[in-house]
């Protein structure tokens, strides 16, 4: 299978951060939040690979983001075998103290990859004790006991528009898996104008009740260690005004800037 990324660091966003984990990092996403069209794959019939900054520099005049892992998904990957994906997670732990994260892109473009990866998981001597699936929410949902669902649906802020990036089918299918599996609510804000759309994502889209608000997360947009420790000085306080959780992004404030660490 292909993957643009398999590294062992640890959680840095949602209910789970600072919790061990191996990332699987899939390719391409359905979404291209910040920019107003897909960037081609080629120009001139020659590859076409900009820079994240470079990337960054595109963005739409509605968006107030842009997607800081598009120069990896973007990526075609690089082809794993199960067993080299097995040996890599065995080799990191001795405990059952972690957690596999597949993340993209868009994982679920990736779903039978992720089922036959979770089934090798279960296998190993100290199989992980949860496995975390970041997703857009625009796919229905792989169903496992062990599996937790980490949503992030698009706002206004990502220059998306609403038809492609709220699907609410889907987010009534993952309401109705909140019953009794894990899912959570994860929502990149920046301002009160971010906090409504929130809201109101959250209360049209889910009619037979209200999102719990435990399971529902605020998140600074940020590219910086200095834009997230500024950005989140707001989020916390809109945080505890709506009654909702703050949601770190540890990967920034420890490396700055980095991923894939």
């Amino acid at each position: 299978m292909k993957l643009v990324d398999l590294f062992h660091t640890m959680q840095g966003e949602g209910r789970y951060a600072g919790t061990l984990a191996t990332f699987i990092r899939f390719p391409t996403c359905n979404l291209f939040c910040g920019l107003e069209k897909p960037l081609p794959e080629k120009i001139n019939g020659k590859p076409y690979n900009p820079t994240q900054k470079e990337i960054n520099k595109m963005k739409v005049e509605n968006a107030t983001w842009v997607c800081d892992t598009m120069v990896q998904w973007r990526q075609t990957g690089k082809e794993y075998s199960v067993i080299d994906i097995m040996n890599t997670v065995r080799n990191n732990y001795n405990n059952s103290n972690y957690h596999i994260v597949f993340t993209g892109g868009e994982p679920l473009l990736h779903k039978f990859d992720i089922q036959e990866l979770i089934e090798e998981f279960e296998k190993l001597p100290y199989p992980p004790s949860k496995y975390e699936i970041e997703s857009n929410a625009t796919i229905p949902p792989l169903i496992h006991d062990k599996v937790v669902y980490n949503l992030s649906p698009k706002l206004k802020n990502s220059g998306l528009p609403e038809n492609m990036r709220i699907k609410p089918q889907v987010l009534f299918q993952y309401q109705q898996l909140s019953k009794i599996h894990e899912v959570y609510l994860k929502f990149v804000v920046n301002t009160w104008d971010d906090v409504d759309d929130a809201l109101s994502v959250i209360n049209d889209n889910f009619p037979e009740k209200k999102f719990d608000k435990s399971c529902i997360y605020f998140m600074p947009g940020a590219y910086t260690r200095k834009e997230l420790i500024k950005n989140s000085l707001k989020v916390v306080n809109f945080c505890k005004i709506v009654g909702v959780n703050y949601s770190p992004r540890l990967q920034i404030f420890i490396w700055d800037k980095a991923i894939s660490v």
